[in-house]
């Protein structure tokens, strides 16, 4: 299967490639930057004259990191991942959600990482 970005999130490099080196299960993807049309003219069309208040300082190096450890919640089985993808599929959708294991959550508590936020869940199938 196939990453999409329900079941990821977007992050610095440098943060990513800790993560993977420290966890198990992630995987990283590059991100493909197209430009903003934004960035060179307003919302009504018009060329922007001064530099826009919202574009960052400087660039930052992003990329996506993901799962490719997949359980289906309403067939669950072990997990041997420190991350994993939960998957409920339905018959017109599926909803995924990136998870991790309670002792992953509490290795990632011990690193300190600043606007990161990790909510115990349950997911009934």
């Amino acid at each position: 299967m196939n990453a999409s970005l329900q079941e990821g999130m977007f992050t610095h490099r440098s943060i990513a490639e800790q993560l993977v080196k420290t966890f198990s299960g992630l995987k990283v993807n590059e991100i493909q930057w197209r430009g903003n049309p934004l960035e060179h003219t307003l919302n009504n069309g018009k060329p922007r004259i001064k530099r826009a208040k919202w574009l960052p300082e400087k660039e930052v190096d992003i990329v996506y990191i993901y799962s490719d450890t997949y359980v289906d919640v309403n067939n669950p089985q072990p997990v041997n991942a420190d991350f994993f993808t939960a998957i409920r599929a339905k018959i017109d959708y599926e909803h995924n959600w990136l998870m991790c294991t309670q002792q992953t959550k509490e290795k990632l508590e011990a690193m300190k990482f600043k606007n990161i936020r990790i909510v115990e869940s349950t997911i009934k199938g």
